[in-house]
């Protein structure tokens, strides 16, 4: 089509000639065709054309020129973003919409920033720096950075982010959230966030604990003393000093400007744990008794200074205390020797010692009972010395029933000097429980109704930890002995690093404990010498499972079997003992089921096992110069050794005697067996007279096996 023919239909379109060149564009572009402008401006239009195609696509008017900046008339005319022209004015300026900010279009974002879903993001591979946002797939500018979530999922979305072991300036460039000395480390929790059991800390030195102060509670990563820090939630003791972590309630110090809070560097003032810690003075808030001065924390509070003295204190004396006591009260008691019985405490109380020297001497010469312990009641002591006034009855009594909560729980107690009128020293009853801590025993006498110098125990749950317990004996009654504690059907009996010297008497079993159908017994840490008993020169085991762990027993004497241990239990009844070590314990008797200069055992069926330890120097005059395994019934037993064992050095001083180091006797004319395993390894340089290695028993039952140093099979 020419120009005549185009004005033709131009005018025919009543089209005015100013309107030519934008009717012949737009009837080209319908038609298909090329027309040039009648002006003769064809290039004029395409640098325009060109403008707008670039504009579209958010890089500016690349083909019109240098594209703008600041000033702009329109948005094609910006390197990028968008042209905002106020009302009113002609002229704009040049603004973009940053990464992360919301968006409309493509050609409002900044640089190489695209509108995806609503916000300005990079779609450009390889330009995403490390730590900023990104979109799954991206390729992030550091080849080893990739577009992951923070593995603490804070804060949410995807970043360009640095794996585990790879060097860092910050935490917010590790996909674990934790840049720990230069380097991306595991994935955990933040210091001072909430956290559970087994999780992981960001910071390594960082642990899952509760705070010392309690509060807030439950389980945080926090910092132990002087580890350094950024605030006091970083910190155990909830306290950050100096941009270092205090020293929490109850831990050891050295100076009180490292205690936290109120507390000082101090002694507790009932001397134990010995050393100096961080503790609160009376009257202060408290969670627990390691948190005090006193070593008492009653009723949220540090306990106060004498209830009872002389002159100066809310009573004179301990009864007027008592009158005027409530449940859950303390009464702290002035250094001085008293002569009363409490008798019957139908309320949770407690009586302690004040002050940090001087002795509470308390006994009574009236009645059988200074303390008696109603069901369903707690009775705390502290720092006190009980012991023999007048004609020094027993002193403390626990009665309980069936589910009650009758307990005694004593602190710092000494207990000696005491002859019993009944029960002993200490005597509980049926379900009751107790707790003693660094307690000494010294010196008492059983009574001659029931078993044990120091402790009489009939069901519940005890436990002593760093107590002593020296020189006690039992009653002249043979059916309840045990020369410092008796126990029958306890739940739990547990000795942690205590101590049993010289106790017992000629001709009573058990010379520190006697222990009847205890279902579970613990001896951890503890330490047995010298005692003396006619059965078990130590313990004697009736019934009940058992595990010595850490022991040590030297120098106890059995008159008759088992010169440390004495045991019959039976199934399922077991017997473990670990990394414990027995030297120098002897057994004397020579009759034919006698032995066990260490160990005598009865199998029946239940299994004993001996795992690293050591027995040397045991003697017996029998058998078994260390360990005496005896069945008598038609039952299958074993004695087992694991781990590494040393049994050197003992020896049989009977002429007839064999086994110097562990001998099994299978009752001929009842049959049964004995399995030992493991035992040969550990055995030698042990002496032997030379009497028989073996020996067959009749009437078919199974060979009994002696052992002396090297040479004897075990069955």
């Amino acid at each position: 089509m020419d120009a005549t023919a185009f004005d033709r239909i131009a005018r025919l379109l009543g089209g005015a000639a100013t309107r030519r060149s934008g009717l012949k564009a737009a009837l080209g572009a319908s038609l298909g065709l090329a027309i040039a402008p009648a002006d003769g401006s064809a290039k004029e239009h395409g640098k325009r054309d060109a403008s707008r195609a670039a504009t579209a696509q958010g890089n500016g008017p690349s083909a019109a020129g240098p594209c703008k900046k600041n000033r702009c008339k329109r948005d094609g005319q910006c390197c990028t973003g968008y042209c905002l022209i106020e009302k009113g004015k002609k002229t704009g300026k040049c603004r973009c919409i940053a990464v992360n900010k919301p968006c409309k279009k493509n050609q409002t974002c900044c640089g190489t920033l695209a509108c995806t879903k609503g916000v300005c993001t990079s779609t450009k591979p390889g330009r995403i720096a490390t730590g900023d946002p990104c979109s799954p797939g991206d390729v992030c500018k550091n080849a080893v950075a990739a577009c992951v979530p923070y593995a603490t999922g804070n804060p949410d979305g995807t970043y360009c982010l640095y794996p585990e072991g790879t060097a860092c300036g910050n935490n917010s460039v590790c996909a674990s959230g934790a840049c720990v000395s230069g380097s991306c480390g595991p994935a955990g929790i933040p210091t001072g966030g909430a956290c559970a059991q087994g999780d992981t800390c960001l910071d390594p030195t960082a642990n899952c604990v509760a705070y010392h102060s309690g509060a807030p509670a439950g389980a945080y990563c926090l910092l132990a003393s002087g580890k350094t820090c950024a605030a006091d939630g970083d910190c155990i003791s909830g306290s950050c000093t100096g941009n270092v972590c205090a020293v929490g309630l109850g831990e050891a110090c050295t100076n009180t400007d490292t205690c936290a809070g109120d507390s000082t560097c101090s002694t507790y003032l009932l001397g134990a744990p010995v050393g100096t810690f961080c503790l609160l003075p009376a009257t202060k808030t408290c969670e627990n008794d390691d948190h005090c001065e006193s070593s008492f924390c009653t009723k949220s509070a540090c306990a106060a200074a004498c209830t009872v003295c002389a002159s100066g204190c809310p009573q004179t004396s301990i009864s007027s205390a008592w009158s005027a006591a409530s449940a859950g009260d303390e009464i702290g008691i002035a250094p001085g020797t008293y002569d009363l019985a409490i008798g019957s405490i139908g309320m949770d109380i407690t009586f302690r010692r004040c002050g940090s020297t001087g002795t509470v001497a308390w006994g009574n010469s009236t009645y059988a009972h200074t303390f008696d312990v109603q069901t369903g009641n707690t009775l705390t002591l502290g720092g006190l010395s009980l012991t023999a006034i007048g004609s020094s009855p027993s002193i403390v009594y626990l009665g309980g029933a069936n589910g009650s909560t009758t307990k005694l729980v004593a602190k710092d107690v000494e207990f000696h000097d005491l002859v019993s009128a009944d029960y002993a020293a200490v005597g509980f009853d049926a379900y009751v429980d107790g707790e003693f801590t660094n307690c000494v025993f010294s010196n008492n006498t059983g009574s001659d109704s029931y078993g044990g110098g120091a402790v009489y125990i009939n069901g519940g749950s005890v436990s002593f930890t760093d107590c002593t317990f020296t020189g006690n004996k039992n009653g002249t009654n043979d059916s309840y002995e045990g020369g410092a504690v008796y126990a029958e059907s306890a739940t739990s009996l547990a000795f942690t690093g205590s101590t049993f010297t010289g106790n017992g008497q000629s001709g009573f079993d058990g010379g520190a404990m006697m222990l009847s159908s205890v279902e579970n017994l613990t001896l951890t840490d503890c330490t047995f010498t010298d005692n003396i008993g006619e059965d078990g020169g130590a313990l004697v085991i009736e019934g009940g499972s058992f595990t010595i762990s850490g022991c040590t027993f030297t120098g106890n004497v059995a008159e008759a079997r088992g010169g440390a241990i004495w045991a019959d239990f039976y199934a399922p009844d077991t017997g473990t003992i670990i990394n414990t070590t027995m030297s120098n314990n002897e057994a004397q008797a020579t009759y034919w089921s006698a032995g066990g200069g260490a160990i005598w055992a009865y199998g029946r069926p239940s299994p004993l096992t001996v795992t690293d330890s050591t027995f040397s120097g045991n003697k017996d005059a029998a058998r078994g110069g260390a360990i005496f395994i005896y069945v008598n019934g038609s039952t299958d037993s074993t004695l087992t050794f694991t781990g590494t064992n040393s049994i050197t050095g003992n020896s049989v001083t009977d002429p007839s005697g064999a086994g110097s180091a562990i001998a099994i006797l299978v009752d001929q004319f009842s049959g049964g067996s004995v399995t030992v395993t493991g035992a040969a390894a550990a055995v030698s340089g042990n002496t032997t007279p030379p009497a028989q290695c073996s020996y067959a028993a009749s009437n078919n039952a199974p060979t009994a096996v002696y052992s002396e140093a090297v040479g004897c099979v075990f069955p």
